[in-house]
């Protein structure tokens, strides 16, 4: 679900943007500021992908020589050295691109070094990844394929140093795709799967990024356009720009005043995107352990600021209900009854559940509230199943359970108290509320149970068969 909230029509305008004081807010000022400003350790950090026009194939001869001089504003991922340096169009700027002649032409850094220069960004420094690669289709950025691969290990090193330096990267994705699979005959409707797909696992990996798409120059391009205006509103958090009438470098490519132009206009979406409340505190949350860098141990409150925590929408039913409020009833006294929290889950982003016996302690026993690999087979709802992690709720107490065999007895179990499940790391730390959730104990940790998890589901069943109404309420934090 979406970290942040914004007014309007998605991918429309970001004006005005919901505000409100809230936990992040907060967290955000002790930081020491919002979204970029001196002194902050918040710091933005741009990502380009896609084709060639994501590396820029317009001539160095159209700037001038102060654009082509070092800029100390704009640091660059060098992606030999995987060190960043000060932004050096036509010595660092686009190593690595294939079908491209190293630092021979520009792209978008110009423009954005030349705003930021400007103050326009209010943040003093901003950090760029290029990750580009010319003749590139999407099926090309398949999760298997080259392209991917080098895309994540680029981000991951930028991501790494930056948090390394004390710092925490505010990640914003520029893209531009679509004219190499229009000369490759890539049906519409297939060309839309892979970019929603090729946004998801960037997100898996980054968070609820922000993605701007340009819009492709109008010879041909249509239907993508349109295809690209369809895909923005769907997801709040993915957006286009316009690029018509901007000047050509040739049919496929833009010129440096356009390719400064759609800096302008890229920027200035994501400028608008990083002053919605709490996108700056969820990137720290959702990059904490990105290319390894260590994850301090979440405080007691949970993984996600208060707030975030939706009462979920059970999906995949088996003998049981949704009855609104995040209450799965079971249909009868029968085992086997169970359904779907959350599914989807990215393993390594900041995620989290509530379990709350509802309406009573011995109206919701002998329930398993589990973690599993989305994966793996969903139904039968029923013992004994194999999953990573699992508080039961019984008459005694709450267990925590692995594989439907080990259990731990951590807890016990008034009316009223809330349980909450989230990651740090590999573990998974349990925790119990007795005041509504005010505060909280830690009573478990379930040490290395997602090791090696991609995508998880929260599911549950109900794990005996008994009598009387049977209900759990589950929230989940994402």
């Amino acid at each position: 679900m979406p970290i942040v909230e914004v007014a309007g029509a998605a991918g429309g305008d970001l004006s005005p943007v919901l505000t409100r004081l809230s936990a992040a807010e907060l967290a955000i000022t002790a930081l020491g500021g919002g979204s970029g400003g001196t002194g902050s350790r918040l710091v933005p950090l741009y990502v380009f992908i896609g084709e060639s026009n994501a590396g820029g194939q317009a001539a160095l001869s159209d700037l001038s020589s102060d654009e082509k001089a070092a800029r100390l504003a704009v640091q660059i991922l060098n992606n030999t050295s995987l060190a960043f340096e000060a932004l050096h169009i036509g010595v660092n700027n686009n190593i690595g691109h294939f079908d491209l002649a190293p630092n021979s032409t520009h792209g978008w850094e110009a423009g954005l070094a030349t705003d930021v220069e400007a103050d326009d960004y209010l943040t003093g420094t901003a950090y760029l990844v290029k990750a580009g690669q010319g003749g590139s289709t999407l099926a090309q950025w398949a999760d298997d394929g080259e392209y991917f691969a080098t895309f994540l290990t680029r981000v991951r090193a930028a991501v790494s140093l930056l948090r390394g330096a004390g710092l925490i990267p505010v990640v914003y994705v520029w893209q531009s795709h679509g004219i190499n699979d229009r000369l490759a005959g890539t049906p519409i409707p297939t060309w839309k799967n892979l970019m929603i797909d090729l946004h998801e696992r960037i997100r898996r990996e980054l968070g609820y990024v922000p993605v701007v798409m340009t819009k492709l120059m109008a010879l041909n391009n249509s239907a993508f356009n349109t295809a690209m205006a369809e895909i923005a509103a769907a997801n709040p958090a993915t957006f286009t720009v316009e690029t018509e009438g901007l000047g050509l470098q040739d049919g496929n490519h833009w010129n440096s005043a356009a390719m400064k132009t759609i800096a302008t206009r890229m920027g200035a979406v994501s400028r608008a995107w990083g002053e919605v409340d709490g996108y700056p505190l969820g990137q720290a949350k959702a990059l904490a352990t990105a290319a390894g860098a260590v994850l301090t141990p979440t405080p007691p409150g949970g993984p996600v600021a208060p707030g975030t925590w939706t009462d979920a929408t059970w999906t995949s039913p088996s003998n049981a209900t949704d009855i609104g409020g995040g209450i799965l009833e079971r249909i009868g006294g029968v085992a086997g009854s169970g359904a779907i929290a959350a599914s989807g889950i990215a393993a390594g982003a900041p995620w989290g559940y509530e379990v709350r016996t509802t309406p009573n302690v011995n109206g919701s026993i002998y329930t398993v509230i589990y973690v599993d690999d989305s994966s793996d087979l969903v139904a039968p709802y029923t013992s004994p199943r194999t999953f990573r992690t699992a508080m039961l709720v019984v008459a005694g107490g709450l267990h925590v359970i692995s594989d439907s065999t080990a259990s731990n007895n951590v807890a016990s179990i008034a009316d009223g108290d809330i349980f909450r499940g989230f990651r740090d790391g590999n573990d998974m730390i349990y925790q119990k509320s007795t005041d509504t959730g005010s505060t909280w104990t830690t009573v478990y940790t379930h040490t290395g149970v997602l090791v090696g998890a991609t995508t998880l589901d929260v599911r549950a069943f109900w794990a005996a068969t008994n009598g009387g109404t049977q209900r759990i309420r589950v929230r989940t934090g994402l």
